[in-house]
C-alpha cells in the first residue's frame, strides 16, 4: 500500500509480508520433517524530495513475530529478529 505525492514529494509505504509453514530440514533417522512456522512481517518507508535532498526513514518489522520452528510437537527453535529503523539523507546535485 503506497501514496506518492507528485506535487508535495513525499512518498510512504506500507508492506505485508507473509511466509506460510515450509521445510527447513529433513528429517533423519525417522525423526520427522523440522518446519519453520507460519509469520507476518510489517514495514513502513517514508521518503521526501525536496531541493535535490532525499529524507528517507523506515522501520521493518513492526510486527516482530516470533520465527518457531517444530519437529513433530517439539518446538526446536524459537526467536525474535527485532525491529530495524534507519535514517538516511541523500542529495543529488546536477
Amino acid at each position: 500500500l503506497g501514496y506518492a505525492g507528485v506535487d508535495d514529494g513525499l512518498n510512504l509505504t506500507i508492506l505485508y509480508n507473509s511466509a506460510g509453514k515450509r521445510i527447513a530440514q529433513v528429517g533423519t533417522l525417522g525423526r520427522p520433517d523440522i518446519f519453520e512456522q507460519k509469520f507476518h512481517q510489517l514495514d513502513f518507508v517514508a521518503r521526501y524530495n525536496n531541493n535535490g535532498f532525499t529524507y528517507r526513514f523506515s522501520v521493518k518489522n513492526l510486527l516482530n513475530d516470533e520465527v518457531k520452528f517444530t519437529q513433530g510437537d517439539e518446538i526446536t527453535r524459537l526467536f525474535e529478529v527485532g525491529r530495524e529503523v534507519s535514517l538516511g539523507l541523500q542529495y543529488q546535485w546536477d
